[in-house]
């Protein structure tokens, strides 16, 4: 639907070549101005607001799930560090549980 909105806009819009003078009095140069209906400006806007909107709320999640993953890294150091306790205090009493243990912390990382 936007790619035909777009396509009808550029037929629809006046293009006119002008020539812009500098007050200065320095040489101006030749360009173009470009022309819209009411209804396709108001289209522009539109589409430009909700981009804006879109970009806000984009940059809103990527920064909570920044702050997520370093929450998530820490949680995850203090599982491991519990684990090597675990293995540490299984070890010479019961070796397959610290086996179980080891093999989780391997899995991890």
């Amino acid at each position: 639907m936007i790619k035909e909105r777009l396509e009808e806009i550029n037929k629809n819009v006046i293009v006119d070549r002008v020539y812009y003078k500098y007050l200065d009095g320095k040489k101006g140069h030749w360009g173009k101005t470009y022309t819209l209906n009411e209804e396709d400006y108001k289209w522009f806007i539109k589409q430009a607001e909700q981009a804006y909107a879109f970009e806000k709320s984009y940059k809103r999640t990527i920064k909570k799930q920044h702050e997520q993953i370093i929450q998530l890294r820490e949680q995850n150091k203090l599982y491991c560090e519990a684990i090597e306790k675990g293995i540490n205090a299984t070890r010479y009493t019961n070796q397959e549980v610290a086996y179980i243990l080891r093999e989780a912390l391997e899995e991890s990382k």
